[in-house]
């Protein structure tokens, strides 16, 4: 039995005693009534019944969030740096941050721009560019160490349509990439290139197991398949 604690009356169950005490509205309201409470994750206001003293987050979303131990944007340290790649513009990241440059493509200008700030002017930058075979620090052995122009995202679809988007060695449709069967990059000929999962290609380049011998005996035998077609 529970006792109502207004009027004394006794119950069964709890449940008829919460009923019980919602007709005593006025101390209904002050005990259990609705209060305006403030998520701690997305700052969004929220209603909740008072009697619920610690509650913290809005939704189910945000209740997981924080048990993950997320933490709130607006909570992180930020500041304002300026890219060094001498476009002089200012970008916001987390202080803990490593980045120098606001994006890519000021990363890649950022490059060309220190090589320039180094050698003293943009016509030598281009003379060091424009270093012939084994001058060129990109050298290596003959074979390139960076992709041509030509290599490009176009030149990638029809290679990935070509061979039905799918590694032609586990048939993953997953996290394509393209593969130059005699890794010289400079050889762009399409019956050079083929599909591979991330997986497979870093087992051709970097895989001494079994498992990576027998990607490169498929290879082979696929690249003289290519070649004698």
């Amino acid at each position: 039995m529970v006792k109502c604690p207004i009027c004394n009356k006794e119950w069964e169950t709890q449940r008829q005693l919460g009923n019980h005490i919602r007709t005593h509205t006025e101390y209904y309201n002050e005990h259990y009534g609705i209060s305006i409470f403030k998520c701690i994750i997305c700052n969004k206001e929220f209603e909740a019944l008072k009697a619920r003293k610690n509650v913290k987050y809005c939704s189910d979303e945000c209740r997981h969030k924080g048990h993950k131990g997320f933490v709130p944007v607006n909570r992180i340290e930020h500041e304002t740096r300026t890219c060094i790649c001498g476009c002089s513009e200012t970008f916001t990241v987390r202080i803990n941050d490593p980045r120098k440059f606001k994006d890519s493509s000021h990363y890649k200008k950022g490059f060309k721009y220190s090589i320039i700030k180094n050698l003293g002017s943009e016509d030598l930058w281009k003379q060091w560019c424009a270093r012939p075979g084994s001058q060129n620090g990109s050298w290596e052995g003959g074979n390139c160490s960076v992709h041509p122009d030509e290599f490009n995202d176009e030149l990638k679809e029809i290679i990935k349509t070509r061979d039905g988007f799918r590694c032609v060695t586990c048939h993953s449709e997953i996290d394509l990439a393209v593969h130059h069967l005699d890794e010289d990059k400079c050889n762009n000929d399409p019956r050079n290139l083929i599909t591979l999962c991330r997986s497979c290609h870093s087992y051709v380049h970097l895989g001494t197991s079994d498992k990576a011998k027998e990607i490169r005996s498929s290879l082979s035998e696929f690249k003289e398949v290519m070649f004698n077609a």
